[in-house]
């Protein structure tokens, strides 16, 4: 494990001492147990620190810090359900601690709950409400969640604090894309490549408008882009598939929906559009076997919408940038 510094991976510094009238032994020792844990959090000796704070607790510490980096070192190992208890115990500690409230939507949202995600944002916004941070990801949960004209006011306002700024205004063209405001989302995404020209995804954004639109040529070329930026991206590669399929150039598209399955092997919306090629191509033994196929994963964890294509094939939107 690397060494996590306290500055933006979710730990926090320890309390300072109170003031003198008022400092006991105890609370002199838990003092300094603190400063020892936060300083074994720099060196990446989280196991060390996680033994430290469990003393501290059981001796009566009642400081939200210890809970936030408890948070901190059960988010490192993957144990999100732990990690959102502390959170919580932390707010309950500190109701203003807006970054806690902050940290569980970042949770909620990475386990798919972006109702609870939701809420969390809105509550840290209460602290905050300038906070292009929450800002943004409180759009992105709301276009998961199912109301992307919603999400794109939260994301305007943070990029009212921080203009120009790339991966928000990728954000933004996702949630004018999924509310069907097809040239506001192109002009985003053209703002986003303007800002940040390396940015593939917003490429590939360009192109997922373009093909709603019908500009299938456009849409080819707009994929095309991010894919000389990142050629692993497979869903840009499903999307250049289809457009390819529609430009009558079949035999590209299925071998580019094989680089995309090399990539993810169980990609469902791949392993349909390759099917549908291969049927309409003639090879029914080995399109019908697809088919088949891409049934077995359908239950396959998808966190983008999958908006229509105009030819009614199916099409995933790249995973969208600050997701948290």
């Amino acid at each position: 494990m690397g060494k996590p510094k306290r500055s933006g991976s979710g730990f926090s510094a320890a309390n300072q001492t109170a003031p003198k009238q008022q400092v006991t032994k105890s609370s002199a020792d838990h003092a300094a147990k603190e400063q020892q844990a936060v300083a074994l959090i720099n060196q990446g000796k989280l196991e060390e620190v996680e033994a430290i704070y469990r003393d501290l607790i059981k001796s009566g510490a009642r400081n939200h810090a210890i809970y936030d980096n408890l948070a901190a070192i059960s988010e490192s190992k993957g144990e999100i359900k732990a990690a959102i208890e502390y959170l919580q115990i932390s707010v309950g500690l500190n109701q203003r601690n807006p970054e806690a409230h902050y940290r569980i939507g970042k949770l909620h949202k990475a386990t798919g709950n972006y109702s609870q995600a939701i809420s969390s944002y809105k509550t840290a916004l209460l602290s905050n409400n300038n906070d292009h941070r929450v800002l943004n990801s409180l759009g992105i949960a709301l276009r998961l969640n199912g109301d992307p004209k919603q999400a794109a006011l939260f994301i305007k306002q943070a990029l009212a604090e921080t203009p120009n700024r790339a991966d928000y205004l990728n954000n933004l063209g996702n949630s004018l894309f999924d509310a069907n405001e097809i040239e506001d989302a192109i002009s985003a995404y053209r703002a986003a490549i303007h800002s940040n020209p390396e940015l593939a995804m917003a490429h590939s954004g360009l192109g997922n408008a373009y093909f709603a639109q019908g500009k299938t040529y456009k849409a080819a070329e707009s994929y095309r882009k991010g894919l000389e930026i990142q050629p692993h991206f497979s869903a840009c590669l499903n999307n250049l598939g289809l457009a390819l399929h529609d430009l009558g150039e079949t035999e590209q598209a299925l071998e580019t929906y094989n680089k995309a399955l090399e990539l993810e092997p169980n990609y469902p919306e791949a392993i349909k559009n390759q099917a549908i090629t291969l049927l309409i191509r003639g090879d029914y033994e080995s399109g019908w076997k697809q088919y088949e196929r891409r049934l077995d994963c359908q239950d396959r964890k998808v966190l983008n919408a999958k908006p229509s294509c105009p030819s009614g094939k199916e099409m995933r939107s790249p995973k969208t940038a600050g997701c948290l």
